[in-house]
């Protein structure tokens, strides 16, 4: 199965990574089996 991961350290919140979050949480209301979502901390882009 398909994982999403989606960024909600604090340069992902201020990216929009928790609206994102939300999108994928809604759309995992109306297909609950297309994929694993998962949140992460930073991802390590912030050093560029």
């Amino acid at each position: 199965m398909k994982t999403v991961k989606v960024g909600l350290g604090t340069c992902g919140i201020s990216a929009g990574g928790e609206k994102v979050y939300k999108a994928f949480q809604e759309e995992l209301k109306e297909h609950p089996d297309a994929f694993i979502l998962k949140e992460t901390g930073c991802i390590g882009m912030c050093y560029s």
